[in-house]
């Protein structure tokens, strides 16, 4: 982790990437791993990352953050313990090549609470029931993701 640590500070000074704000950002290369208790909110290309082999300007590093209500996080990770996805979109802090608009590649994450409407491809919440299924346009994957049932109201049992 002291390695990941020098890296961060080494690639946030390169990129003049750590703005001065009230949440921590960190900037890692992404073949470190992604810490425990972090997200991946951006990803970027720093020289300071470039593995030899890999082609020039192919996105390299991730901003993580630590979770937050209502964040929107990259789908290249799985969801936080305690969070569950209400929402897919694209969002270009998150692109991997060169993908277009209609992939998408960002998920909204916030806390479950009752009568919520989730992304069905996900684990039902510890502590929650689902009480129906519907399609919901905020958890599209992509152009013509079909009329399938693709959304669950959750309900807490307790």
């Amino acid at each position: 982790m002291k390695k990941s640590i020098i890296s961060a500070a080494i690639i946030a000074s390169s990129l003049n990437a750590i703005p001065s704000t009230s949440h921590a950002l960190e900037v890692i290369c992404n073949y470190e791993g992604i810490p425990q208790g972090y997200v991946v909110t951006e990803v970027r290309y720093s020289s300071a990352c470039r593995r030899r082999g890999s082609s020039s300007r192919t996105p390299n590093t991730f901003v993580i953050e630590h979770p937050k209500n209502g964040m929107k996080i990259c789908d290249n990770q799985n969801i936080p313990l305690g969070f569950v996805f209400t929402e897919r979109l694209y969002s270009s802090a998150c692109r991997r090549g060169n993908f277009s608009g209609n992939t998408k590649n960002t998920f909204v994450i916030k806390y479950p609470k009752s009568g919520m409407i989730i992304c069905a491809d996900q684990n039902v919440p510890q502590g929650y029931v689902v009480t129906e299924r519907r399609r919901s346009n905020a958890c599209r994957t992509g152009i013509g993701s079909g009329s399938s049932k693709n959304a669950m109201v959750i309900k807490r049992t307790n």
